[in-house]
């Protein structure tokens, strides 16, 4: 999204992570497939500031069945679907996000990373 300061991107990223965590599943090839959404930060504690909190907000407005779990920030749906929240400062974090098939992946403040960052990540 290409929007002002302060226009709501963030709090529309985490309302579209947690909507599409609460679909069921993908077909794909046949099979049902998990949805596996992560939102990645510029650090893991930006992640958290910017993210975590609107994120239970709509697990809780929403009324969906999870479990939450505050200190790895991650969020496991009763459907099997997860949302994590990672952050892309250096290359430890990098290597949290890769190896997962993820169905959706939002990364914040892109125009802030390092190129080789964003190509490490893609």
């Amino acid at each position: 999204m290409l929007c002002g300061r302060r226009s709501g991107k963030s709090y529309l990223e985490s309302a579209m992570a947690v909507l599409h965590c609460a679909r069921p599943y993908d077909i794909v090839n046949g099979y049902k497939k998990n949805r596996d959404a992560v939102i990645i930060g510029l650090s893991s504690g930006w992640a958290e500031d910017i993210f975590w909190d609107n994120v239970k907000h709509f697990i809780d407005v929403s009324g969906l069945k999870a479990h939450v779990d505050n200190s790895d920030l991650l969020v496991t749906f009763s459907n099997g679907n997860t949302l994590r929240l990672r952050g892309n400062s250096n290359r430890d974090e990098r290597s949290k996000i890769r190896g997962t098939d993820y169905s959706l992946i939002i990364i914040d403040e892109c125009q802030f990373l390092k190129k080789h960052h964003v190509e490490e990540l893609v």
